[in-house]
C-alpha cells in the first residue's frame, strides 16, 4: 500500500547536506507505478549462473516521519526487469538492502555487511549517513554507484560515483533560470542554520553571466507559522526569489505569496508530483531545475522506469530516490557492457566506473563520464553537474530537453 504523506526531514552535514535543498525534491506525496502505462518488456533466457549482489543502504526505519524504503524496492525492480532479459552474462543480479537506522554505527554496518555478503558494489543509496558509509566502502575496494548526494562525503569520496549533482547544482539551475528569465535582483529564502546557508554561493554561482544579482538573504526557521513577514522580506527589492526551504514551509512560502498578490517570480525544487499536486494552481509558473528527466518526459530511460515500476514494484513512491535507485542497477549493467567486463567482482567494478566515457543512461541524465574529476572545491566527485531548467504548468513540470550546468557563466552553459 501507499505509505502516507511524510517530511523528508534527514538530517545532512556538511558543504554538500544542504538540508531545505535536498529534502524539498523529494517531499511527500508522488505518484505510484500503478498510475503509469507499461512499456512492452523483453525477455530471454533466465540467468542460472552465480547471483551478483549489489547493496542499496537506505533509511528503511520511519524515524521522525522518514523513511526511504522505496530505493530498495526500486533496485529490486530495475534487477527483476534485467533478470527477466537474461541477467549479465547470464548471470542474475540480486539486491540486498541495509537499513541505516538513522545511525552512523548502523549505516557503518551496513557497508561491512556489503564486503561481507559478498556484494560487488553499492547502489542507489538513499542515506544521509555518507560521511561514515564512503570510508567504510573504500577501505574495502567497494564502490558506490548513484549515491543520491546527501552529505559531504558523497560529493567528495574516490568511492562516490553520484549520478546527479543534488540539490547544489538544482539551486544553482533554479537560480539561472530566474535571472535568465528577465529577473534583475534574485533574493533567497533559505532554511536557517549553517548548512542551509550554504543555498547563497549556489545561488550566485547560477546567477553568473545572466546580468542579475542577488538581493536578499532571508534565513527561516523551520516550521515558522506566520511566512507573511518572511515572504515581504524576501521579495522585497527583488524580482524573483529562490525558495530553498523544507517542504512544507516552501508550500507554505509559496501559498502565502500567491494569496496575498505577491507576483514575484518564484522558483524551488519541486521534483516530486505530490509536491506539484499539494500546491494546487499556487504552483503554476514556478521556476524550477530537475536533476533528472522529468517523470511526465519521452526519453526513453523514463518510459522504462515506469515500466519497470509497473511491473514489479506497483505500489512504491514514484520520487527522486526511487528514480535513483533504478538508475543506478542501470547504470552498473551499462558499465559492465560498456567495460566489457568479463569478470565481474569488486575490483573490475571500482575500475570500469572510474573509467567511463559518456555513458547513455537512456535521457534520465546528461551522458555520464567519471574519466576527470571536476575542480568545484567539495563538489569533485560530480561527474554529471548538468539539469533541465523548466516552469511548472498544470501540475507538470515543462523543459526544452536540454542539459545545462547552472555552474558555467550563463555566457558559457
Amino acid at each position: 500500500m501507499l505509505k502516507s504523506c511524510r517530511s523528508r526531514g534527514l538530517q545532512l552535514s556538511g558543504c554538500a547536506s544542504v538540508v531545505a535543498l535536498a529534502l524539498t525534491m523529494a517531499a511527500c506525496g508522488g505518484s505510484t507505478a500503478s498510475d503509469t502505462k507499461s512499456v512492452a518488456e523483453p525477455s530471454g533466457p533466465l540467468p542460472t549462473g552465480e547471483p551478483i549482489k549489489l547493496m542499496v543502504i537506505a533509511q528503511l526505519s520511519t524515524t521522525n516521519q522518514t523513511e526511504t524504503s522505496e530505493a530498495v524496492s526500486a533496485a529490486k525492480a530495475a534487477a527483476s526487469a534485467i533478470n527477466a532479459r537474461g541477467g549479465i552474462g547470464g548471470r542474475p543480479l540480486q539486491i540486498l538492502g541495509c537499513d541505516d537506522k538513522t545511525d552512523a554505527n548502523a549505516a557503518a554496518a551496513c557497508a561491512r555487511k556489503a564486503a561481507s555478503e559478498g556484494a560487488v558494489a553499492t547502489v542507489g543509496q538513499a542515506s544521509a549517513m555518507g560521511d561514515t558509509i564512503n570510508p567504510v566502502l573504500k577501505q574495502n575496494g567497494l564502490a558506490n554507484i548513484g549515491p543520491y548526494p546527501l552529505s559531504a562525503s558523497d560529493f567528495s569520496s574516490p568511492a562516490s560515483f553520484p549520478l546527479c549533482a543534488g540539490s547544489p547544482a538544482v539551486i544553482a539551475g533554479i537560480a539561472r533560470k530566474l535571472g535568465t528569465s528577465s529577473a534583475k535582483t534574485v533574493s533567497v529564502a533559505y532554511f536557517g542554520n549553517s548548512a542551509g546557508a550554504t543555498s547563497v554561493p549556489f545561488v550566485t554561482a547560477g546567477l553568473a553571466g545572466t546580468g542579475a544579482k542577488i538581493g536578499p538573504k532571508v534565513p527561516v526557521a523551520p516550521g515558522t507559522a506566520d511566512l507573511a513577514p518572511v515572504v515581504a522580506a524576501a521579495t522585497k527589492g527583488a524580482d524573483a526569489a529562490v525558495v530553498s526551504l523544507l517542504a512544507d514551509d516552501a508550500v507554505h512560502f509559496v501559498q502565502v505569496a500567491r494569496q496575498s498578490g505577491n507576483t514575484t517570480k518564484l522558483g524551488m525544487p519541486a521534483q516530486d508530483p505530490g509536491l506539484l499536486k499539494k500546491l494546487g494552481s499556487a504552483g503554476d509558473g514556478l521556476y524550477v531545475a530537475t536533476p533528472f528527466a522529468p517523470q511526465n518526459s519521452s526519453v526513453p530511460g523514463i518510459k522504462q522506469f515506469l515500466s519497470d515500476m509497473k511491473q514489479y514494484a506497483k505500489d512504491i513512491r514514484l520520487d527522486d530516490f526511487s528514480l535513483n535507485a533504478w538508475l543506478g542497477v542501470q547504470t552498473f549493467q551499462k558499465m559492465a557492457a560498456q567495460q566489457k567486463l568479463t569478470t565481474i567482482d569488486k575490483a573490475t567494478v571500482e575500475a570500469g566506473m572510474g573509467k567511463l566515457v559518456k555513458l547513455d543512461l537512456g535521457g534520465v541524465v546528461a551522458p555520464y563520464t567519471t574519466t576527470a574529476e571536476n575542480k568545484m572545491p567539495g563538489l569533485n566527485r560530480i561527474f554529471s553537474p548538468q539539469v533541465q531548467l523548466g516552469t511548472v504548468k498544470d501540475g507538470q513540470i515543462v523543459t526544452d530537453g536540454k542539459w545545462v550546468n547552472p555552474f558555467l557563466p550563463a555566457s558559457g552553459g
